[in-house]
């Protein structure tokens, strides 16, 4: 469950030009002394200005053309000249170059403790489900691993019968032996139902895990069995592994894969537990089969699938019905699975593994085609929620707010277990199980991986620790951070930003006695390193933000590395200590990363999320070659000033009422951290300054928040790591020192 989808800090040097319509912006002056601007000179030159202004989008049309065609004749001629003459033009800023193979990094600043394994038995019971490549032993192993997770608490295994994803092996393959799929190589030797015999031995009650729908062997045997989707980019397509749960011979076939693994069990398996019992996105499966159903649920002759994504967007009565259809055949679905089971097993538990729906709002649900009350009508004793809110950045208050709405719907008819991904952090985990509260639905865990004695660990010391916390997961403070990336403008210019804009910001949080963290560019401070030394001087945090802005996961990985290399060494030249990193547009990669826990740094900035849809704490992540060793990821909120003054229309003083918002919500939730992030180019505006007043002074006033640097958040949120877990946390609070 590693997918990670990335929020983009939309800010400038993308290109575009932000253009307000229907205002002029006035181009303001800076009120600072002579010292600080000579003959009262306007901090923004005329370029910038004539970009904040705001033309008819008529004007702007034709000014750009004349602009293109322009370029276009300078291009050619300027192409000419230089081949005749040998020219070669410069670039604009010098190449980063990677430190030699054999040089030595410092190390890890965080070290990330060992979660020890309990001496005796612990009285706490887990339900997991145990994915069978990684987990399931060979046969003369069974026992041992059976006897082992015994031990370690768990009381309830839920077996995988049938793979989904062609990730270990192909899609549709079988982990028992038989002739309705066909079987994964390597479980000829019946090692699954050997090892779900050795489980039940040692007292853990066993569950089937099937899978269905998502069965790329037979998509590939029977092409007219696949479901269909659409998309405005590719019209109707085949699906390549998923089926179409309306087509009799999927229900057929399917049906056949669930009876044999129960009669493979031979009566070990106590239940059996159906997974992608729904459709695969909202647009599909679109096949004449499915849009007839449609049809006849909205009472026309005929329903096309191009009309679907307007139907969402207004929900709308043919979305009402498309909808309805699909609950229908999921229900109807689950009868066929049940009816394939009752002739052998007539009392198994039947439960589902669906995801859960936003009780808020349809745009934050994941994948559709589900329809809790429907089924409970097809008699599900269970229903599983798959809870993986961290893998789609939402929140446990999220999760827990769907779970309640899944018990309002179900009302009682069936039971409720929430699953969550059992190799989060004890932290995660913590606030996760706060916030389900237990009473609504049960927990179990998923993980992809091994099921390791650590991984165990963890989950009981969650469960303890906040048992011993009496439920409670709020931090002692919230810190709230202001991040300054320090930068060239959207067209990426060094000439129109100027010092003057630092100072401003400098003059600001001196009169209001706050200190911030400028994520800067390398190539910014060698071209500007007074006004950065000033900031040095106040106490303000210096971080690193590329070397000239660079889009770091568009880059191969030599250069990637190259990049952070070359830009640290930047500040270092300067005698200025550095902490943390913040890549341009959150593009960090974990190559990227890896690096910047090599270089020995404290935190990495490169994370963003919107908290009116999404969640991501600060926490402590590990390297991918040592996972002992880490860094703090330190996310920032959006909207920043350019996504709010330039893509969210906001005024200055709405972009603070916003700001203030959304700090409100986090300390109310007892978030470890709040930032927000701005660019010296943007606040240093007189209304937008104004605006960054106007937070200061109300995150000052608000209860439980502090305003301090990104390297002090990043402290306190290994402090209230270590409060939470009660680990032996270890870091180094000394800024990065030199490659030795």
């Amino acid at each position: 469950m590693n997918s990670e989808p990335r929020f983009i800090d939309r800010s400038p040097s993308t290109g575009e030009i932000p253009l307000r319509r229907g205002t002029v912006r006035r181009i303001v002056r800076s009120p600072a002394s002579s010292a600080q601007q000579t003959g009262r000179e306007s901090i923004f030159d005329s370029a910038t200005a004539a970009a904040c202004r705001t033309s008819h989008p008529a004007d702007l049309r034709l000014r750009a053309k004349a602009v293109c065609c322009l370029l276009l004749v300078l291009t050619v001629i300027a192409a000419g000249l230089f081949a005749k003459l040998e020219i070669r033009p410069k670039t604009s800023a010098p190449q980063p170059i990677a430190l030699p193979p054999e040089t030595r990094l410092p190390g890890g600043a965080v070290q990330i403790p060992v979660v020890p394994v309990p001496a005796a038995a612990v009285a706490q019971t887990l339900t997991i489900f145990l994915r069978a490549a990684p987990n399931c032993p060979a046969p003369d192993r069974a026992t041992g691993e059976a006897q082992r997770l015994a031990a370690a608490g768990v009381k309830r295994v839920i077996l995988q019968c049938k793979q989904d994803e062609s990730d270990e092996h192909e899609g549709g393959s079988i982990f028992f032996p038989g002739t309705v799929a066909p079987v994964a190589v390597g479980f000829e030797d019946a090692r699954l139902i050997i090892f779900a015999t050795a489980l039940r031995e040692a007292s853990i009650e066993v569950a089937a895990w099937v899978p269905i729908f998502n069965d790329a062997a037979a998509a590939l045997l029977h092409p007219d069995w696949r479901a269909r989707s659409y998309s405005k980019e590719a019209g109707v397509a085949d699906r390549e592994s998923f089926l179409c749960p309306r087509h009799p011979a999927v229900l057929t076939h399917e049906g056949a894969i669930v009876r044999a693994a129960v009669e493979a069990g031979g009566g070990v398996f106590s239940a059996v537990y159906l997974d992608f019992i729904r459709f695969d996105d909202d647009f599909s499966c679109v096949c004449e089969r499915c849009l007839a159903a449609t049809a006849k649920g909205a009472h026309r002759d005929h329903v096309a699938a191009a009309e679907l994504p307007a139907a969402l967007a207004s929900e709308s009565r043919l979305w009402k019905a498309w909808t309805a259809s699909r609950g229908d055949a999921i229900q109807a679905a689950a009868d066929a699975m049940r009816a394939a089971i009752v002739p052998i097993a007539p009392n198994l538990w039947l439960g589902a593994c669906v995801l859960p729906f936003s009780a808020r709002s349809y745009a934050l649900n994941t994948q559709s085609g589900q329809d809790l009350r429907k089924l409970c009508k097809a008699g599900l004793d269970e229903i599983m929620l798959m809870g993986y809110w961290d893998d789609w950045d939402l929140s446990p208050h999220w999760l827990a707010e769907s779970c309640e709405a899944a018990a309002k719907t179900t009302r009682g008819e069936t039971k409720l277990t929430c699953v969550i991904d059992g190799d989060m952090s004890i932290a995660r985990t913590m606030s996760t199980l706060a916030a389900l509260g237990g009473e609504v639905a049960a927990p179990a865990y998923f993980h992809y991986g091994v099921w390791a004695d650590e991984t165990i660990a963890g989950l009981h010391r969650a469960i303890s620790q906040l048992a011993a916390r009496r439920g409670g997961m709020r931090a002692e403070f919230t810190a709230v951070c202001i991040r300054i990336d320090t930068e060239p403008d959207f067209r990426k210019s060094y000439t129109s930003v100027k010092p003057a804009m630092i100072r401003r910001l400098l003059q600001l949080f001196a009169e209001e006695t706050v200190l911030a963290t400028f994520a800067t560019c390398g190539r910014l401070a060698e071209l500007q390193p007074e006004v950065i030394h000033e900031a040095v001087a106040q106490g303000h945090e210096i971080a690193v933000h590329a070397y000239d802005h660079e889009q770091i996961d568009e880059l191969p990985e030599p250069q990637q590395l190259a990049v952070i290399d070359h830009s640290l060494g930047v500040f270092r030249k300067m005698g200025i200590p550095i902490w943390g990193f913040a890549a341009p547009r959150n593009s960090i990669s974990d190559a990227a990363r890896d690096r910047l826990i090599e270089h020995g740094l404290l935190w990495d900035g490169s994370r963003a999320f919107d908290p009116r849809e999404a969640w991501v704490n600060a926490e402590p992540v590990g390297s991918t070659h040592d996972p002992r060793t880490g860094i703090v990821v330190v996310p920032f909120t959006m909207p920043n000033d350019w996504d709010a003054r330039y893509l969210a229309d906001l005024s200055a003083p709405q972009m603070a009422a916003r700001w203030l918002e959304n700090l409100r919500d986090a300390a109310e939730s007892g978030d470890t951290t709040f930032v927000i992030d701005i660019h010296q180019w943007i606040a240093a505006l007189d209304d937008n300054l104004a605006a960054l007043r106007t937070f200061i002074r109300g995150a000052k006033a608000m209860p439980g928040c502090r305003i301090v640097t990104v390297r002090d958040a990043a402290i306190h949120v290994l402090n209230e790591t270590r409060r939470a877990d009660g680990l032996a946390w270890q870091w180094s609070e000394q800024p990065t020192p030199g490659p030795r």
